[in-house]
């Protein structure tokens, strides 16, 4: 058994304790003809599992300790998470323990009818994306597990069965291949003893490892067109350091300073501005790569104007203050605070770090990022925001001269990008 991926987490300040079991799987850790499989299963582990013959069944004991159990897919691992009345941590443990080992699968037809219905949220009436997340990770990874969409098409959702969904769920429910978390106001061994009990319970195997993600080849572009959409998103994505490179703290600060409050820089030189509806930063972080995602929505016409600030914005990185630093920073602290309140946070944090086999110190990553300085940020700034690290995508109807247009703004500066 991993030990060290079972972790109790003592937090006496708060009123209630949170389970969280997280699996490597997802896109990244999918075979070829498995796209969207482990969503599908997601689903459909908690319809009837052990002594609950029916998926109401199964939510009625889970409401009786605490609250409806949450799960959920995401590029490169499936979570499943409880919070409960601290008292019934035990219970809520062997209720997780059915659901990993003892799914019924009940009602397949239902849950697939509903899994078709959520992915057109994410398609046009023609069945092609329009879901940023999807366009720009098809361009950025082609022919890679994460260029494809998390929930899949529809082709292989209705093609799925319970002998699919068995055969996925029989190797990723493994104890390589687990973390396990209980975090809440109760005793730390009392809370390790429930995560530990419920890694055993899960049959012997290894982690799944997914493809290695070739070197970045940009900049790669796309256009999703998305008739009828009133407005345009604009997505750009540059490839980054990854959790465990030293510098993947900086690449977090560079984040904050592009999107990391009211007054950060593209609040202010975009939607102040009057350019765009929204737009903001974020960092998706693998342990081997991250990637710094900025995105703008606007109106169709003001396309041109908000595709070159934007770039403007991006080559102005080359250049950042300490003051910028420094307010990245007590952001950080408030929302440090914040997470230090909700114990499936903390859980889900630490259960990520010991799937990935990462260190799980927050207080160490957290002085990490204190001691980063305006010119770390800068010089990660110039490595990272490169051409040859870029993917950028267009979803929506923007007219063609707007188009054109946005496109000389991309050329122009991959050529003083590269001048540089």
């Amino acid at each position: 058994m991993s030990a060290d991926r079972a972790l109790g987490l003592r937090l006496p300040h708060v009123h209630r304790a949170a389970v969280v079991v997280l699996l490597r799987g997802g896109p990244r850790h999918e075979g070829p003809r498995e796209g969207g499989l482990t969503h599908l299963l997601e689903h459909m582990l908690f319809r009837g599992a052990g002594p609950h013959a029916t998926a109401r069944d199964l939510l009625a004991a889970f409401e009786d300790l605490g609250e409806e159990p949450d799960a959920y897919t995401c590029d490169d691992a499936l979570g499943l998470a409880v919070e409960v009345d601290p008292a019934r941590v035990d219970a809520a443990v062997r209720l997780l323990g059915h659901v990993l080992l003892r799914p019924r699968y009940r009602d397949l037809e239902r849950e697939r009818a509903v899994v078709l219905e959520e992915r057109l949220g994410l398609v046009d009436e023609d069945g092609r994306p329009t879901d940023p997340d999807d366009v720009a990770r098809a361009v950025a990874f082609p022919g890679h597990g994460l260029a494809r969409p998390v929930v899949g098409e529809e082709r292989d959702i209705l093609r799925f069965g319970r002998r699919d969904l068995e055969r996925l769920r029989g190797r990723l429910v493994r104890r390589g291949n687990a973390a396990v978390v209980v975090a809440g106001p109760l005793p730390e061994a009392r809370a390790t003893r429930a995560a530990r009990r419920l890694l055993a319970a899960l049959p012997a195997g290894p982690a799944l490892e997914g493809e290695p993600l070739p070197p970045p080849r940009g900049p790669r572009t796309g256009w999703q067109p998305a008739s009828g959409s009133p407005q345009t998103d604009l997505r750009l994505t540059f490839r980054g350091p990854g959790l465990r490179d030293p510098r993947a703290p900086a690449l977090g600060v560079l984040a904050d300073v592009l999107d990391g409050g009211a007054v950060s820089r593209l609040p202010l030189r975009l939607v102040d501005a009057g350019l765009a509806y929204d737009a903001w930063a974020d960092v998706v972080a693998f342990p081997d790569i991250s990637l710094l995602e900025v995105q703008v929505t606007l109106a169709h016409d003001k396309l041109p104007r908000a595709a070159a600030e934007t770039l403007r914005l991006l080559s102005g990185l080359a250049r950042v203050v300490p003051d910028e630093v420094r307010r990245a920073a007590e952001r950080r602290r408030h929302a440090a605070r914040r997470w230090r309140d909700d114990p499936r946070e903390q859980a889900e944090w630490h259960a990520r770090r010991l799937l990935f086999d990462l260190p799980a110190d927050r207080e160490a990553e957290e002085a990490r990022a204190d001691a980063v300085r305006a010119r770390d940020v800068a010089a990660l700034a110039r490595e990272v925001v490169r051409p040859e690290r870029l993917s950028a995508v267009l979803v929506g109807a923007p007219p063609a001269r707007a188009r054109r247009a946005a496109r000389q703004a991309l050329e122009r500066w991959v050529r003083r990008s590269r001048a540089v």
